[in-house]
């Protein structure tokens, strides 16, 4: 995201009550659209954040979490 050294302080003056935040990747969708494969990562300033590569699956009319890889954690 290029985050420069000033960011994280702009951050918090302007989003004060937040941690930080998520970046997710455009869903890929199964061909019979029951199985989805996203990339999700948490910024929260220099050594904090993490994230992976995550698979869900529809059960029920609910998505589950059914894989994940790829982690990073900092």
């Amino acid at each position: 995201m290029g985050e420069s050294d000033d960011f994280w302080s702009n951050y918090r003056q302007k989003y004060s009550d937040s941690r930080g935040f998520w970046r997710l990747s455009v869903p890929i969708f199964s061909i019979d659209k029951q199985t989805v494969i996203q990339d999700e990562r948490f910024s929260c300033g220099g050594l904090c954040g993490g994230g992976g590569t995550y698979i869900y699956r529809k059960i029920n009319n609910t998505w589950k979490l059914i894989y994940g890889y790829n982690f990073q954690v900092s």
